[in-house]
């Protein structure tokens, strides 16, 4: 009894000192999420028909949407994920009002990784913040 008692004491203490996740940016799965340059207006290409729109830059995810080939859509996030064909960056993009990625493979050369933020440049328009120290290339997911 005294063991449950001296727990419950401590409980509060002990939940204070954890640290806390940003919720939001957890919930979003954007704490990876790196900006472009700018944003870049891309097309589809490398499909016979659709390639899906995933809720997460995994090949396992959920589809919410299927673009044509040819169709433009504007890009101006993206992440680190799964790798298709030896590509392993994935688009982000919003479409009503709905966010999901398609894998670089599927987007034409606008959305080349020189549309990436390059190591070590810091961008005032952000705040200030220094962007990552390695980029990836678009084309074969290779570090330069």
């Amino acid at each position: 009894m005294k063991f449950l008692s001296l727990a419950v004491a401590f409980l509060p203490l002990l939940a204070a000192a954890a640290p806390a996740a940003d919720p939001e940016a957890e919930a979003d799965g954007e704490l990876d999420l790196e900006k472009r340059r700018s944003a870049q207006t891309c097309k589809i290409v490398n499909v016979d028909h659709y390639v899906n729109c995933r809720y997460a830059a995994k090949l396992d995810a959920g589809e919410i949407f299927g673009f044509p080939k040819g169709h433009k859509l504007t890009f101006a996030c993206w992440k680190h994920g799964d790798c298709y064909n030896g590509v392993c960056s994935w688009d982000q993009v919003t479409y009503m009002k709905t966010t999901c990625y398609v894998n670089g493979y599927f987007t034409d050369s606008n959305c080349s990784s020189s549309m990436f933020p390059l190591p070590g440049i810091v961008d005032m328009a952000d705040g200030g913040r220094k962007t990552p120290q390695m980029r990836l290339d678009h084309d074969d997911d290779v570090a330069v």
